[in-house]
């Protein structure tokens, strides 16, 4: 059976509405549902609900769909958006997936069609905890989980971030790393020890060195030896 490697992406605080795409994919399944479901809290907590880029974009009718791999533009995107378009509209790496976790979508795919938005994990909806808190009851490693299933992914790589409370993009997920070693899946989170505040440009640059050198170092070539320049700085935890 061909291997085939997933990677997680995060999405950012800086976006670009501005452009305009056709034929977007649909979500994963199940996701539109609980994605209403946080529209509607969003909705009743007036701080989100005033926010410009909510009411322009996912709280709005006019507001155009952009294809997630165009909608992001921080510094995550800006090292490796030119390879994520490929990845979203082309068959360069065929074995390789990316999702981006999203606070408000979930978990998206690079050619989905998604509004903007401002909102964080950390950020509190009216009554029901955080966005963070949101998603952990509704069971988001199930629609991973789902995504896994359905293109019999054996390796996972999550470039999200980690530190809680603010962003713990990683950790929503939880549920889905500790089952993980059970089902054989190869799991790692890409860690770069001493980068600070530039983790994910770290990351990015990594993702990207990796998809440009040796893709297939993500479906499990040279695991063994990661002592390579462009990597040596990477801790990769089962």
């Amino acid at each position: 059976m061909t291997k085939k490697a997933l990677v997680l992406i995060p999405c950012c605080k800086r976006k670009n509405a501005s452009s305009k795409d056709g034929d977007f994919v649909t979500p994963i399944a199940g996701l539109e549902d609980r994605r209403e479901e946080l529209k509607k809290l969003v909705m009743s907590t007036h701080e989100l609900a005033s926010k410009p880029e909510n009411i322009l974009g996912i709280l709005g009718d006019k507001g155009n769909a952009v294809m997630a791999c165009h909608l992001y533009t921080g510094w995550f995107y800006g090292v490796t958006g030119h390879l994520l378009e490929e990845i979203a509209t082309t068959n360069r790496f065929p074995q390789i997936s990316i999702l981006i976790v999203s606070a408000f979508y979930g978990l998206v795919r690079l050619n989905e069609g998604i509004k903007i938005y401002e909102l964080e994990m950390s950020s509190r909806l009216y009554g029901r905890g955080t966005v963070y808190s949101f998603w952990r009851k509704a069971e988001l490693w199930r629609y991973l989980n789902l995504y896994v299933d359905e293109n019999d992914i054996e390796y996972i790589w999550s470039l999200l971030p980690s530190s809680m409370p603010r962003f713990p993009y990683h950790q929503v997920f939880s549920e889905f790393w500790k089952g993980a070693p059970r089902t054989g899946l190869k799991c790692f989170h890409v860690r770069i020890p001493g980068a600070g505040s530039n983790t994910g440009y770290m990351r990015a640059t990594w993702l990207r060195k990796v998809l440009e050198e040796e893709p297939d170092f993500l479906l499990g070539k040279n695991l063994s030896n990661p002592g390579q320049s462009w990597i040596e700085d990477c801790v990769f935890p089962p």
